[in-house]
């Protein structure tokens, strides 16, 4: 009995001893997992507190840090921006490029701001002049009409530091420096640099549109518009982003809205769409025998930026569309007899004739040969680049030369001179390519790029000698109009005064005064009809200053007034007319360069207010010419006006 207790103790003990190690065991356990979790937390706060004290003390602490590293980012910055144009200098296409671009400036600087005005082309200067001086003039009638907001809002930028006659010209010379830009860009993004190098010297030496560089008209505009939109449009097909869909809607719309013309870039992105999708899966479809059409233009239609291209589109134009439903053209005075689409016609009778006046025979064989090298590699490859040109050309010359328009004037085809060019330039850069993997030696590279420029050194060489030619005919025509404006403008007082003219944009634009039906004073061609209506317009005005201006250019007048000799001038005498002002210039006739009144102004009276009268009032010294004087072979003798006339 003893020995069984003494041994149920033990094992009670054992059993206390158990518990009492697994309490222990257990309070460690819980004391060492509460130490873990506090240290825990001291490291969480520690680093929450560190990152405090970063950011109240990063500005001072480390601001001589961010400045360093700034710095260097800035330094890292300006080395790609030098990597870039030393990588841009090192290559020579872009060298000549450069030299191109200067030879063309330095050719147009000794004709850009030339005397001699066409008659369309003071509608622009009037237009921007107004515009500088208005900007809610942007939505006048007149603008709308004409539709040429781009240029006209480059004028009348311009016309903030320059007169408006220097600033409608560097207009034109700025958009032709946009032009060989952008059709160099073009011929590089289509094929290579070559292409756009040759495409730039066709198109800088082209003596017709040199010469229209240094006219005030939107054709060298319209060119340069068309080109940026074929650059944008074969971005957006390569890239295929929203960036360039914008980009392409805008650029259209500026096109449409620069000339009414502008609406055949519409066309001609229209028909790249239905070459390169539509035209294209034909194609295809041939080649493989399957059909590929609708392939094709799903291809198309499930780009979302292909909508928004059209989307924005759509509204600017629904805007445009609005606002010209506004205007009477009715209303709008001055208007020339616009074009008027009478017949079709075949473009060989119209446009195609005067392609060798426009590119001489060289370039047109090559242009020839050209469009049939890209027909064929457009079916045989079917790459965009050729359905581009193809669609440029057929769209603007095909649609265009269809239309038998009233007049057709050579420069009506100068949006048509880049594509001509890049087809030349993109013919001979595949075959510069076709011949360097044929034969891997470069003296045939080197060959073939001499064969090429000495092609293109002829039609440059007879560029140079027409455009000189011309320019010279520029300088001796239509000319005189800036200081007879001038005069009229120094010397008529609006409220007692009336012009007649013969030349009345042209006086419209020089003298400020505005045409009647605007509220102006200056008359247009209608009192021309003939004498009667004349002689009645006099009476009925009798108690107003009249001035009547006659030149020797305006050739569209009626014959009882136009051209001016002795019986004329006889005529204007018997009838109360006298001469107070005329401009001398040299011109150019059959037998040589001679001096001639180019411009005469007359003045008739009414009662006892007269010349005199006006000039004491303005302080001006004007001048009087008395009746006795005669004009004999178009050339008044006239006193010489030694006053310095300032144009505007």
């Amino acid at each position: 009995m003893g020995e069984s207790n003494t041994n149920e103790g033990s094992e009670v003990e054992k059993i206390d001893i158990l518990i009492d190690e697994k309490e222990g065991t257990a309070k460690t356990t819980l004391k060492t997992k509460l130490e873990r979790k506090e240290e825990k937390r001291e490291k969480i706060e520690e680093k929450r507190k560190e990152k405090i004290m970063l950011k109240k003390n990063i500005f001072q602490v480390n601001e001589l840090g961010v400045k360093e590293i700034k710095e260097k980012n800035k330094i890292k910055g300006i080395k790609k921006k030098l990597k870039k144009k030393q990588k841009f200098f090192k290559n020579p296409y872009n060298l000549i490029f450069i030299t191109i671009l200067i030879v063309f400036i330095i050719v147009q600087s000794n004709y850009l701001l030339a005397d001699g005005v066409w008659n369309d082309e003071t509608i622009y200067m009037w237009l921007g002049k107004n515009l500088s001086k208005n900007p809610s003039y942007l939505f006048s009638q007149e603008m709308i009409y004409y539709s040429s907001f781009l240029p006209i809002v480059v004028i009348s930028v311009l016309n903030c530091c320059m007169s408006t006659f220097a600033a409608s010209h560097f207009m034109v010379f700025f958009f032709a420096l946009a032009g060989l830009i952008f059709v160099y860009l073009l011929g590089k993004e289509l094929k290579n640099e070559l292409t756009g190098i040759i495409a730039v010297v066709l198109v800088s030496f082209n003596h017709l549109y040199n010469v229209i560089c240094t006219r005030v008209l939107i054709d060298v505009p319209l060119a340069t518009l068309f080109t940026i939109v074929a650059y944008c449009l074969i971005k957006y097909e390569k890239i295929k982003n929203i960036k360039w869909a914008i980009l392409l809607a805008i650029t259209l719309f500026i096109t449409v809205t620069s000339k009414h013309t502008g609406i055949l870039s519409v066309a001609f992105v229209a028909s790249y769409y239905i070459f390169a999708y539509l035209i294209e899966s034909i194609r295809r479809s041939i080649v493989k025998k399957k059909n590929l059409i609708v392939v094709g233009l799903k291809e198309l239609f499930k780009r979302k930026s292909f909508y928004v291209f059209l989307i924005i589109f759509v509204i600017l134009m629904v805007t445009l569309a609005i606002f010209r439903s506004s205007i009477n053209a009715e209303k709008i005075s001055g208007l020339p007899g616009q074009t008027k689409i009478s017949e079709l016609g075949w473009p060989t009778s119209i446009f195609a004739a005067q392609f060798p006046f426009i590119f001489g025979w060289i370039v047109l064989i090559l242009f020839l040969v050209s469009i049939v090298f890209s027909a064929i590699f457009a079916f045989v490859q079917g790459k965009k680049e050729h359905y581009l040109l193809l669609a440029w050309f057929i769209s603007f010359f095909g649609v265009f030369s269809m239309l038998h328009l009233w007049q057709s004037p050579p420069r009506y085809m100068i949006p048509i001179i880049p594509v001509v060019g890049i087809f030349i330039g993109l013919m001979f850069s595949t075959l510069i390519s076709m011949i360097a993997k044929i034969r891997k030696k470069k003296i045939f590279t080197v060959i073939t790029l001499v064969v090429i420029g000495t092609l293109l050194l002829f039609p440059v060489i007879s560029y140079l000698g027409i455009y000189k030619n011309l320019q010279l005919q520029k300088q001796n025509t239509y000319i005189g109009y800036l200081e007879g404006g001038d005069w009229l403008k120094r010397n008529v007082m609006k409220n007692k005064s009336i012009i007649i003219a013969e030349s009345y944009r042209q006086i419209r634009a020089f003298s400020g005064f505005e045409f009647e039906e605007n509220g102006g004073i200056i008359y247009t061609e209608s009192i021309f009809q003939n004498k009667t209506a004349f002689e009645e317009f006099l009476n009925k005005n009798n108690d107003k200053v009249i001035y009547l201006q006659t030149d020797i250019w305006e050739y569209t007048m009626p014959k009882w007034i136009h051209p001016l000799d002795q019986k004329k001038f006889d005529y204007l005498l018997s009838v109360g007319f006298k001469p107070v002002y005329g401009v001398e210039k040299e011109i150019v006739t059959r037998e040589g360069p001679r001096k001639a009144m180019v411009v005469i102004i007359f003045q008739k009276d009414s009662g006892n207010f007269n010349i005199t009268e006006i000039e004491e009032e303005n302080g001006k010294q004007g001048l009087i010419i008395t009746n006795n004087q005669t004009l004999s072979d178009n050339r008044t003798t006239m006193v010489s006006n030694n006053q310095t006339n300032k144009t505007e």
